[in-house]
Protein backbone atom coordinates (compact mmCIF):
# COMPACT_ATOMS: atom_id res chain seq x y z
CA UNK A 1 0.00 0.00 0.00
CA UNK A 2 1.04 3.07 -0.99
CA UNK A 3 0.20 7.22 0.05
CA UNK A 4 0.59 10.44 -1.29
CA UNK A 5 1.88 13.58 0.06
CA UNK A 6 4.22 12.25 3.03
CA UNK A 7 1.80 12.98 6.08
CA UNK A 8 2.99 12.78 9.72
CA UNK A 9 0.42 10.24 9.82
CA UNK A 10 1.76 7.95 7.41
CA UNK A 11 4.80 7.27 10.14
CA UNK A 12 1.96 6.57 12.84
CA UNK A 13 0.48 3.70 11.00
CA UNK A 14 1.50 -0.16 11.44
CA UNK A 15 2.98 -1.08 9.30
CA UNK A 16 4.35 3.08 8.13
CA UNK A 17 2.67 3.47 5.13
CA UNK A 18 5.15 4.04 2.02
CA UNK A 19 4.86 7.55 0.28
CA UNK A 20 5.24 9.82 -2.44
CA UNK A 21 6.91 13.04 -0.85
CA UNK A 22 6.30 16.43 -2.80
CA UNK A 23 8.64 19.09 -2.62
CA UNK A 24 5.71 21.82 -1.05
CA UNK A 25 8.29 24.73 -0.51
CA UNK A 26 9.49 24.74 -4.23
CA UNK A 27 5.38 24.10 -5.33
CA UNK A 28 4.85 27.09 -3.11
CA UNK A 29 7.75 28.85 -4.24
CA UNK A 30 6.31 28.45 -8.04
CA UNK A 31 2.76 29.42 -6.84
CA UNK A 32 3.72 32.46 -5.73
CA UNK A 33 5.76 34.09 -7.79
CA UNK A 34 2.76 32.89 -11.15
CA UNK A 35 0.21 34.54 -8.94
CA UNK A 36 2.82 37.80 -8.70
CA UNK A 37 3.35 37.63 -12.35
CA UNK A 38 -0.66 37.17 -12.83
CA UNK A 39 -1.50 40.65 -10.23
CA UNK A 40 1.69 42.58 -12.56
CA UNK A 41 -0.43 41.34 -15.42
CA UNK A 42 2.62 39.84 -16.98
CA UNK A 43 2.27 36.87 -19.27
CA UNK A 44 2.96 33.61 -17.72
CA UNK A 45 5.44 31.45 -19.69
CA UNK A 46 4.56 27.98 -18.74
CA UNK A 47 0.70 26.52 -17.18
CA UNK A 48 3.15 23.23 -16.17
CA UNK A 49 5.56 22.78 -14.23
CA UNK A 50 7.39 19.40 -13.15
CA UNK A 51 8.52 18.88 -10.08
CA UNK A 52 11.19 15.83 -8.40
CA UNK A 53 9.14 13.99 -6.06
CA UNK A 54 10.54 11.36 -3.43
CA UNK A 55 9.49 7.62 -2.85
CA UNK A 56 9.89 7.05 1.13
CA UNK A 57 9.67 3.35 1.51
CA UNK A 58 8.74 2.14 4.45
CA UNK A 59 7.06 -1.06 6.23
CA UNK A 60 3.29 -1.12 3.80
CA UNK A 61 5.46 -2.25 0.72
CA UNK A 62 8.44 -3.88 2.38
CA UNK A 63 8.91 -7.25 2.34
CA UNK A 64 8.20 -9.36 5.14
CA UNK A 65 11.44 -10.39 7.33
CA UNK A 66 12.43 -13.41 8.08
Amino acid sequence: MVGFDDTEVAVMTSPQLTTVRQPLREMGGIALRTALRLAAGEKIESRHFELATELIVRGSSRAAGP
